[in-house]
């Protein structure tokens, strides 16, 4: 029996994702969080500034100091940097 397949777009990125494979829910993750490789997080940089991001090990995020914005990774360790979705760690002097 062959999986159906489907494919998601979003943007300009595209996923192909068995559909009928996953489980209903998952258990809760008890690993400890991992931060991102260290070759990954030379790779990556601020969307907005284009500057160097830094792991924050206590809230398990990507922070850019120059955007003054936290960017999440979720328990899969997957890494968010869709602007609208950051959070705003402190504001950027000049803006009310």
């Amino acid at each position: 029996m062959h999986a159906l397949r489907r494919t998601i777009c979003v943007g300009e990125a595209r996923a192909s994702v068995a559909l009928g494979r996953l489980p209903l829910a998952r258990a809760a993750s008890t690993a400890p969080r991992q931060p991102p490789a260290a070759d990954v997080l030379e790779l990556l940089a601020c969307p907005i500034t284009k500057t160097r991001l830094r792991y924050d090990s206590e809230a398990h995020e990507l922070v850019s100091d120059a955007a003054g914005l936290a960017f999440a990774i979720t328990e899969d360790g997957i890494i968010n940097l869709m602007a609208s979705d950051a959070r705003v760690v402190r504001r950027i002097s000049g803006d009310k």
